[in-house]
């Protein structure tokens, strides 16, 4: 028989363990393992539960096991909603949950309240899950937080997002664990993220074509676009104005390609006001222990990391560690950048950058330029090698070279 529930309320039979549904050093050991890429839900568990309880339209209260929008332990489970403002949730938050069955455009939201577990937009064992949502606009979550997660199907076009509140594990949009993670979204709005935020994961397969976009302040881990065991191609990460204090990687492989990632670097309104632009922006405060990379080999394993990744600089005049596995540069030059006091990217690198066969392009539609103007793209005080001489742009000529530890595009042409 089909069962569906908007809440399950669970009496608290763990009262000595937790005093005050406080959380324990235990229950973080058992939500961090493996990494947090391994959910241990005690699914015999919470099958009992749903078997022997169905709480229609009960309120959110304090010490409740699960809560869940909808369920179908053999069939598919489509178009939940659950949402939690206060109380304490001692385990997960699903908006649809499945063993067997497709789970399909379910939504879970925290605005409030503690969760002590995971919060999931979607869950199925052993089908696919897709266009599950799953966000936290308040409160605190001790685990994390999956738009979708199977074990055993295709993740697909699932959302991660986090717009306030505390969240202590991974923002990730979909995550597979024996299939593949592709076109899901991970977006860190105004709250904290503690552990890595990443668009899609497969344990074992490929995550490709996923997007990270990355919004405000307070993220805390890495940034990741795709992650896979083997290929973690085409995936997207947009960063704009907002502090990062760990690496930027495009894609992440253990035993497959990285290629054809675009990380972009680009600004928000709100915060410092900049004379030249007339308008108050923020621009990205990456710190200086931060390394950006198209692709990341994980293993030895790993092949090509660096074919067709792009690194966009949509703004300029921030700082990090270093850029690698990048094919191409793209700088975008806005109206009013001065050439005479403008630059893109101071790199802090002690051993240099290494930009030989890296495609360096410059868009500029935007400005207007003289014979003879220098545009300042990227310093660093050790080393810079490249191989790019000379770049054609619009109705400009550039030359390349390195001046005072400094890589300076010069116009020596113009139409």
């Amino acid at each position: 028989m089909t069962k569906y529930i908007i809440v399950i309320v669970i009496t608290f039979l763990i009262v000595s363990i937790r005093m005050n549904s406080s959380i324990t050093s235990e229950k973080v050991s058992e939500i961090s393992e493996k990494g947090s890429h391994s959910l241990l839900f005690n699914d015999e568990k919470l099958i009992a539960y749903l078997k022997q309880n169905n709480f229609e339209n009960s309120q959110s209260k304090d010490n409740q096991e699960y809560l869940i929008g909808g369920y179908n332990l053999d069939n598919d489970v489509k178009k939940h909603n659950i949402k939690k403002s206060g109380g304490v949730v001692n385990y997960h938050i699903y908006g649809g949950y499945s063993q067997k069955g497709f789970v399909k455009n379910n939504k879970a939201k925290q605005s409030g309240g503690i969760t002590e577990g995971t919060i999931l937009g979607g869950f199925s064992e052993k089908n696919n899950v897709q266009g599950n949502k799953s966000s936290q606009s308040g409160g605190k979550v001790y685990g994390n937080i999956y738009g979708g997660y199977t074990k055993n199907g295709i993740a697909s076009h699932n959302i991660g997002s986090n717009f306030g509140g505390e969240l202590q594990g991974y923002l990730i949009g979909g995550l597979s664990e024996n299939g593949d993670a592709n076109f899901n979204e991970a977006f860190k709005g105004g709250g904290s993220v503690h552990a890595d935020v990443i668009g899609g994961v497969s344990l074992t397969k490929n995550a490709n074509n996923n997007l990270v976009t990355i919004h405000g302040d307070g993220t805390k881990g890495k940034v990741i676009g795709g992650s896979a065991l083997k290929n973690a191609n085409n995936n997207r990460i947009i960063i704009e104005g907002i502090t990062i204090e760990d690496d930027i990687i495009g894609g992440l492989t253990e035993q497959g390609q990285a290629v054809n990632n675009t990380v972009e670097l680009t600004i928000r309104g709100g915060g410092k006001y900049w004379a030249n632009w007339g308008l108050w922006t923020t621009v990205p405060d990456i710190a200086d222990n931060v390394t950006i990379y198209g692709g990341f080999a994980k293993t030895e394993k790993a092949g090509d990391v660096v074919s067709g990744n792009t690194l966009v600089f949509h703004t300029f005049e921030f700082s990090a560690k270093n850029i690698k596995n990048f094919s191409k540069l793209v700088f975008n030059i806005p109206k009013k950048f001065d050439v005479k006091e403008d630059y893109f990217l101071t790199l802090l690198d002690p051993k240099g950058v290494d930009l030989l066969n890296v495609n360096i392009v410059l868009d500029t539609s935007k400005i207007i330029l003289q014979k003879g103007d220098k545009l300042t793209l990227l310093k660093n005080n050790n080393n810079i090698t490249f191989n790019t001489t000379t770049i054609t742009s619009g109705n400009y000529t550039f030359s390349i070279a390195v001046e005072n530890n400094v890589l300076v595009a010069t116009v020596i042409d113009t139409k």
